[in-house]
């Protein structure tokens, strides 16, 4: 009795028996190995882990629920094996060198004869497509050369009752697309197998460099460079203008505020004199509890002159130091602040007293009944 195993392959969940899970594990360590250093590795993985999980659901009947040798062996067979492309890709390079002609090589080179080719399948075309793809993909599966005929046939159909715009929704719908390369080479007949999509793999990331080049040394690219640079300097040097306009308003409204507010706490101080005077108990030391207002002063006063100060270095960009000045600022701020809650303690516990009232009351002596 063989054990059975539950894989994960291409996204679809198989029963696998033991000697075929073995067999297809060391098929499959064998395929990592032979790409560990090829660009796009993990890509070029995953779509020959797709065309195996499709091989296997097209084998697995209703009857059938667990893949064994059989499949396995046909599996390998189909893709082909990682030595015999190596050496294949020797020989065809070394024709092509001396030959001076690597068609023929090329030819000799995909080609895999364990693999059935299961000609074309219907696919939509995301590469060459001008909407949905619907159109170029219909010129692969019926080896129409340029997908443009098909396109003016759908164009002339739309302007008979719309049927050729009901016709494309619906192909557009019912068609899948193409995403994987396993997916564009069945879309085009090529035979599955691990060399052909490593080969389609570096075919589409050199068509992607080479755009990417072509664009990049086109007269347009340039254009757009210098439009983005003139564009980033222009909302640079904006930036920097509306920064500077902003810092200097506030540095403004910091002087004139402070000095506003300033002048207004000394001409109040007089009258905060008088009303001080009034209140009872408050710390009568000297005359007009003068300790009292001085530190409530101060405590209001040091902050606004210190915004004074820094609007004042921020509009004329003065960098003197001035770290011993804000020490002493600090140092007195927090005398003031000291002497500001103890006068405010002394004030609630002064504003507050207690007192006796005693009242007399006379009760008069009831008369006696029957007196």
């Amino acid at each position: 009795m063989n054990k059975v195993f539950q894989v994960n392959i291409g996204g679809m969940v198989f029963s696998v028996d033991d000697l075929a899970y073995d067999k297809l594990k060391n098929y499959m360590d064998s395929l990592r190995s032979h790409f560990n250093k090829t660009e796009g590795k993990e890509e070029i993985i995953s779509d020959i882990e797709s065309r195996i999980g499709e091989i296997l659901k097209e084998r697995m009947r209703p009857s059938r629920e667990v893949v064994n040798m059989e499949d396995v062996d046909y599996i390998v067979s189909a893709m082909g094996n990682p030595e015999d492309f190596s050496g294949a890709e020797e020989e065809a390079n070394a024709g092509a060198n001396t030959n001076g002609n690597s068609s023929s090589g090329r030819q000799q080179e995909y080609s895999n004869p364990g693999a059935q080719s299961g000609g074309r399948r219907l696919f939509r075309d995301p590469d060459n497509k001008r909407l949905g793809g619907v159109c170029s993909g219909l010129s692969m599966y019926f080896g129409i050369s340029d997908p443009i005929w098909l396109r003016l046939a759908f164009a002339i159909g739309f302007f008979t009752f719309g049927s050729g715009f009901l016709l494309y929704i619906i192909l557009w719908l019912v068609i899948p697309k193409a995403r994987t390369i396993a997916d564009k080479m069945e879309m085009r007949g090529e035979d599955v197998n691990i060399h052909n999509i490593k080969k389609n793999f570096s075919d589409g990331v050199d068509d992607f460099k080479e755009g990417v080049r072509n664009f990049t040394n086109s007269p347009y690219a340039k254009k757009v460079e210098r439009g983005s640079d003139r564009f980033f300097s222009f909302m640079e040097e904006f930036f920097y203008t509306v920064g500077t306009v902003f810092i200097k308003i506030l540095s403004w409204l910091m002087v004139v505020v402070g000095i506003f507010l300033l002048i207004l706490l000394i001409l109040t101080s007089f009258g905060i004199t008088h009303s001080f005077s009034d209140l009872p108990g408050l710390v009568s030391i000297g005359d007009h509890n003068s300790i009292a207002e001085i530190g409530f002063g101060l405590l209001l006063g040091i902050p606004l002159l210190a915004i004074i100060i820094k609007g004042i270095k921020m509009i004329f960009n003065l960098k003197m130091r001035t770290h011993i000045l804000n020490m002493m600022l600090l140092f007195i701020w927090i005398i003031a602040l000291a002497i500001t809650v103890y006068s405010g303690s002394v004030f609630i516990e002064n504003f507050s007293h207690k007192s006796t009232v005693n009242r007399e009351f006379t009760i008069p002596n009831e008369p006696q009944v029957g007196g």
